[in-house]
C-alpha cells in the first residue's frame, strides 16, 4: 500500500484503518533497496450493542468470562454504546481491573456494565498497583450494583481514578 510520495524525513505515521501490506524504499546516492513486507493487522472495534459477562461460559459468542475479558475487548474501541450485563450470581470474580481509555467513547457511546450486585475482589500485594478498579483515562463508564472489595492487609485501594477519567458514573456500587 503506497502512503504517498517520497520525503527526507525518517519520520513517518500512518494511521491504517484496515489490514494492509506494507514495505519501505530507500533510496540513496541512486541505489533503490526495499524491505520485506510486514503485514499490519487492524483489530476491528467492538460493535455497538448488549454482551453479557458470565464465568460459568467461555468467552465467545457475545460472552466474556471476566471482566479482563471483556475490558480486552474494548481495547481496540467502540462504534456504539456498550452494555455489559452481568450473569446475576456469577463469579467469583477475583481480578484486578485496569481500564485505559477506550477509542471511540463519547457522552453518546458509552460502556455500561449492569453488574447485578456481584463482587469484584483483588488482594494487592504490592504497593506499586493496589487497586480493585484502576480507570486509567477511561471516560463514559457506568458501574450500576458492583461490590468492590480490595482484601490487601497494607496495600488495597477500591477505585482508583487517574489520567484523567472523567464522566464516569457509579450508581448503587459497594466498595470495600
Amino acid at each position: 500500500t503506497n502512503t504517498g510520495s517520497s520525503s527526507s524525513s525518517s519520520a513517518l505515521v500512518i494511521n491504517p484503518t484496515s489490514t494492509a501490506y506494507y514495505r519501505c524504499k530507500v533510496t540513496c546516492s541512486g541505489n533503490t533497496q526495499t524491505s520485506t513486507a510486514v503485514q499490519v493487522i487492524v483489530n476491528s472495534t467492538l460493535a455497538g450493542g448488549t454482551y453479557t459477562i458470565n464465568s460459568a461460559l467461555a468467552t465467545g459468542g457475545g460472552n466474556y468470562q471476566t471482566f479482563g475479558a471483556a475490558i480486552a475487548a474494548l481495547s481496540c474501541g467502540i462504534s456504539g454504546p456498550i452494555t455489559f450485563n452481568v450473569q446475576s450470581g456469577s463469579g467469583p470474580y477475583n481480578e484486578q481491573i485496569d481500564i485505559a481509555a477506550i477509542p471511540g467513547s463519547s457522552a453518546i457511546n458509552t460502556v455500561t456494565f449492569n453488574c447485578n450486585n456481584v463482587t469484584m475482589s483483588f488482594d494487592a500485594t504490592s504497593s506499586a498497583y493496589y487497586a480493585t478498579l484502576n480507570l486509567s483515562g477511561a471516560d463514559y463508564l457506568r458501574f450500576n450494583n458492583l461490590n468492590v472489595n480490595s482484601i490487601g492487609a497494607a496495600n488495597a485501594w477500591g477505585i482508583h481514578f487517574m489520567t484523567a477519567s472523567d464522566n464516569n458514573i457509579f450508581t448503587n456500587c459497594n466498595v470495600t
